[in-house]
Parts: C-alpha cells; sequence; structure tokens
C-alpha cells in the first residue's frame, strides 16, 4: 500500500482511496514503521505507542484463545470508554471473534438482554460492575466465564481476574486476517418502541464512517482526536481507527464532562473533536474566559449546529463541519469541507467513494419531490460500507433492509440546491390542524431560550383531532426554572403559529434510553399532561394573526 504523505516528519496517512483495512492491520503496520509514536492517551494517565498497542492486544488476543474463544464467538465487554477497552477490542478481534460492548450503565433486563441476544460464552467487566453481571449470570444461560478487570477471580466459581489470565497466557498465537465484510463489533441502538438491537458493525462500515466524520483531507498525523463517547458507542471504534490511519493520537475521557472539556483540551493538545446533541449548547452557556481562543483545538464535527455559529468560532477559535449518520450508516451527509454556509441543513449527500446512495420516499419506497418531507432510505455501491442487519433479530433486519434499501426511519426534505434538513424520526412528527411539525425543530427553538438547558416536544392529543405540541423544559438551574409565558412570547417572534407549544412543564430530566441516550418519545407521549402542565389557552394567551 502506497501512504499518503503529511507535513515533513509526521507519520504518512492512510490514503482515501485505498483497499479497507481493519484496525489491527493498520496498528501492525505503523507498529514497524513508528512503533515509538503514541496512538492512545488515557485521561486518567494510560497510554500505548502503537508498538505497545500491538503487544497488549495480541496478550489479550493470546490469553482468550487459552480460554477457547475463536472465530465468529461473541465476547460481551463492560468496560469504561479507554486505552484498555480499545485493545481489549482488538485482541477479541485477531483471533476472529467479535465484540459486543455494553454500556456501563446497563443492568437487569438491559444487561440480560443484551448478553442473550448475542449468546456470548464469555463476558469481561470492570471490577466496579461485576456485580450486576453475577446477579445476571442465572438469566444468561450462555455465559461460561466472566473475566474481571481491575479485581481478583474470588468472588465466583465462573470468575476469573484479567491480570491472572494475562499471565497465564501462552505464546503469540496466529492471528485471523479481516477483511471490509468481517463484523468490527455488534452495536447496540436504543429501542424507543421495543427492546435494543444489535448492529453488526463490518470493518468497511468503521473504515467509511471513520474517513467521512471530518474533511479527511485536511488532517494529518499531528492531529489528536477527542474520544469520550461510551465504550458501547460507535464513536469509540470510529475515532481510534480515524487516529491510526493518520498515524496521529487518540485521547480517551470515559465519559464527558463539560467542565473537563477545555481543560482537557489544553492539555492534552487535542485538535479535533465531535461536538454533538447537547454539547455545544453547553459549551455556549459556559461563562466567556478571555482564554477561549488560547487552546490548540482546531477541528470539529458539530451536530446539529448553534445559531451563531460564526460567535461561536469566533470564540473557540475553530473550524467547524456538521455531518449527519447513526450506527447503521456511514454518514451519507455532511458540509462541504469547513463550508458550513446553510445553518439549518445536516449537508449535502457526499458524492464519491464509496458510492453511498440516498433517497426520500413515501411509505410506499416511491421518491418524493423536493420540498416534501420523505423516510431516508440508503444503499451503497461498495459492499460492507453499511451495517450487515441486527443480530438475532432476523424480522428486524427484514423491515429494515426492505426493497434492497436500509430504511433509516429517519423523516428529511431535501431543497432545489442539494441541501438535506432532518425533519424528526419518522414516527415522532406532530401533526396539528393539517401542518406537520419536527419536534427537533421545535426542540431547537426552545432550546435558545436563557434557562432552558434541554427540551423535548412531543404531539398530545387535541380536543379537536389530531395533536397539540408539548414542551417537556429541563431547567439550567433547577432553582430558577424559566417562566412558561415568557418562554412563549420568547417563541411567538421566532416561530409559525402552528409550531407555538399550547403546553410546557418544567421536569427535573428527561427519559432517555441508556447507552445512546435518545429521548424517550413514547413514554412523554402517555404521560400526558400532569397537573404541573402550563396550558396557554387556559392562561389565556391569545397569539398574533400572523
Amino acid at each position: 500500500m502506497t501512504l499518503v504523505a503529511t507535513s515533513p516528519g509526521s507519520v504518512p496517512r492512510v490514503p482515501p482511496d485505498a483497499s479497507i483495512e481493519a484496525l489491527p492491520a493498520i496498528i501492525a503496520r505503523r507498529s514497524d514503521a513508528h512503533g515509538d509514536r503514541v496512538w492512545l492517551q488515557d485521561v486518567l494517565g494510560d497510554s500505548a505507542t502503537y508498538v505497545e498497542a500491538q503487544q497488549r492486544s495480541r496478550r489479550w488476543a493470546s490469553a482468550l484463545a487459552g480460554i477457547g474463544v475463536g472465530v465468529g464467538d461473541r465476547v460481551a465487554t463492560l468496560l469504561s470508554n479507554s486505552v484498555d477497552s480499545v485493545l481489549t477490542w482488538l485482541g477479541i478481534a485477531q483471533v476472529g471473534a467479535i465484540e459486543a460492548p455494553v454500556h456501563p450503565a446497563f443492568t437487569g433486563y438491559m444487561l440480560e438482554h443484551t448478553i442473550n441476544t448475542v449468546g456470548a460464552e464469555v463476558v469481561i467487566v470492570e471490577a466496579a460492575r461485576l456485580t450486576r453481571v453475577l446477579d445476571a449470570l442465572p438469566q444468561v444461560p450462555t455465559v461460561r466465564l466472566v473475566v474481571v478487570v481491575g479485581g481478583d477471580g474470588t468472588a465466583h466459581d465462573s470468575v476469573v481476574a484479567s491480570e491472572d489470565l494475562l499471565r497465564q497466557a501462552g505464546g503469540p498465537v496466529e492471528t485471523v486476517d479481516l477483511h471490509a465484510w468481517d463484523p468490527a463489533a455488534i452495536i447496540f441502538t436504543s429501542g424507543t418502541t421495543g427492546p435494543s438491537k444489535g448492529v453488526v458493525t463490518p470493518w468497511g462500515v468503521i473504515r467509511c464512517t471513520a474517513q467521512r466524520t471530518f474533511p479527511y483531507d485536511d488532517l494529518d498525523a499531528d492531529d489528536a482526536v477527542y474520544v469520550f463517547t461510551p465504550a458501547s458507542h460507535i464513536g469509540a471504534k470510529v475515532l481510534p481507527y480515524l487516529a491510526a490511519m493518520l498515524g496521529g493520537r487518540a485521547v480517551m475521557r470515559a465519559d464527558f464532562k463539560i467542565g473537563s472539556f477545555l481543560d482537557d483540551i489544553r492539555q492534552w493538545g487535542i485538535t479535533t473533536t465531535p461536538a454533538v446533541g447537547a454539547i455545544p449548547h453547553f459549551l455556549v452557556q459556559m461563562p466567556e474566559q478571555p482564554d477561549d481562543r488560547d487552546i490548540p483545538l482546531r477541528n470539529m464535527v458539530m451536530a446539529p449546529l448553534v445559531p451563531d455559529l460564526d460567535d461561536f468560532r469566533q470564540r473557540f477559535g475553530v473550524r467547524i463541519c456538521t455531518a449527519y449518520s447513526m450506527t447503521e450508516l456511514s454518514i451519507p451527509f455532511a458540509s462541504v469541507g469547513w463550508d458550513v454556509d446553510n445553518h439549518g441543513a445536516v449537508g449535502k449527500h457526499i458524492p464519491g467513494w464509496p458510492g453511498i446512495q440516498v433517497r426520500l420516499v413515501d411509505d410506499h419506497d416511491r421518491e418524493v419531490a423536493a420540498g416534501e418531507v420523505g423516510e431516508l432510505i440508503v444503499r451503497s455501491d461498495e459492499p460492507w460500507t453499511l451495517n450487515s442487519g441486527y443480530y438475532g433479530m432476523a424480522d428486524a433486519t427484514a423491515n429494515a433492509w426492505r426493497n434492497g434499501w436500509y430504511h433509516s426511519g429517519d423523516a428529511f426534505r431535501r431543497d432545489e440546491e442539494g441541501y438535506y434538513y432532518f425533519v424528526d424520526r419518522v414516527k415522532d412528527c406532530i401533526r396539528r390542524r393539517g401542518e406537520n411539525i419536527s419536534s427537533f425543530e421545535v426542540e431547537t427553538i426552545v432550546n435558545q431560550f436563557p434557562g432552558v438547558g434541554e427540551t423535548a416536544a412531543v404531539g398530545v392529543p387535541a380536543d379537536e383531532g389530531e395533536d397539540e405540541v408539548k414542551v417537556f423544559v429541563v431547567p439550567t438551574d433547577p432553582n430558577d426554572p424559566p417562566d412558561p409565558q415568557d418562554l412563549t412570547d420568547f417563541l411567538i417572534s421566532r416561530m409559525p403559529r402552528f409550531m407555538i407549544p399550547r403546553y410546557i412543564e418544567v421536569v427535573d430530566d428527561l427519559a432517555k434510553t441508556v447507552g445512546t441516550l435518545r429521548l424517550k418519545k413514547q413514554e412523554l407521549r402517555e404521560r400526558g399532561n400532569t397537573a404541573a402542565t402550563w396550558d396557554r389557552v387556559a392562561a389565556g394567551m391569545v397569539l398574533p394573526r400572523t
């Protein structure tokens, strides 16, 4: 393979049109050529150069082979995002097994469901979470061995300490050749209306997503990528892979902390970071400091975009791109480089390799016209760059992969210039007096009101049929919640009349799925209106006729 040179003295990166490699192969090559460069760093102190990463992951491979783990086996892991979680994943992959990372917060039924779905025989768990695995053992009959990291193996006959397992491991084992079509992991997505589904994620998806998250041609081996998603999230797979493609570093934090964000950026020389969900909103609300621009950070992928994007760029001195994806996809939409000139869009369709095709369709898979709302469906010219289905869920796989296209469940519209606009989850659209309302757009505008930390918009039954709009609001300061009438006044000049919520309820927090932290809209809809709900009609508020 011919590598692409970057700056003088830096490590060449993988060319964008190269054949797809599994991560262990990239690490082996980096180890041979530039083994002393740091690949992984943990904010708690652990680190691994490329050669150390190869040695430690192969030690895991030898240990796992020694307890009978091999090709096609599924290994469930409950590990915090860390250097160890990445190297354990690579060790599992090198013997041909498939990691099924479980969100560290899973317990009880959700933990049992994940392990039973993949039929794992081995579970690797941190000592702090061992008890919940032991409690689950009677309900997960396939499990024959639990490997505890950071503890001893005396808790149960089926438990062994990782230190003992690694110490007793034999010599190097013959590692398995991995290809684009081999599963890199089984990543569980939140079930908002049913049980979580395990997405079979080939190495081709990891590679494609890594290359398309940022404008790849503008990154190089001097970049350090911030990785703070749970180890069970696809971001914890994609971002270390991106760092390895570049020959750069991945800086690991177990979970995102807004108070540590800028400190981590400065201390670890982080140049490149995701800022998704509510993170940009939290950053904007932080008190401005004179040294906000005095940071090494220069690259940020933001989704959704904050309203005052120019102010954000100026404050932190960063360039910003945006993108849309989900665990099952490989980023079909993104901004054109760093040119985010349409703040309401998720970007345009990305041309070129791997030839991802997109359509917006109606309920019968007929393409809708520009300006109309339709469900996004996707397929790809390059095999193995989209998901391979849901593990152990043939019906769910068949339902998603209809007519040769993957059905995303997300509603979009496209304008004449080729920009795509996320509207809502198909099942979360609100229908009020003949108008389709995006809960996403309602939430985006409500979040701009001072004192609002987080919002969820849902449709609740209207007296005359269809829906009324209700928003649940989590205040930034529980002791000083926003006044619903003041919030409504704020929205009147910013929303069309039909979109303005009738009901507002201030709550301490919002129900979310464990792992991907998606709002449980169905629970909020079923909750309806409680005594705490403010009703602008009952309050006598009259909306202007605009």
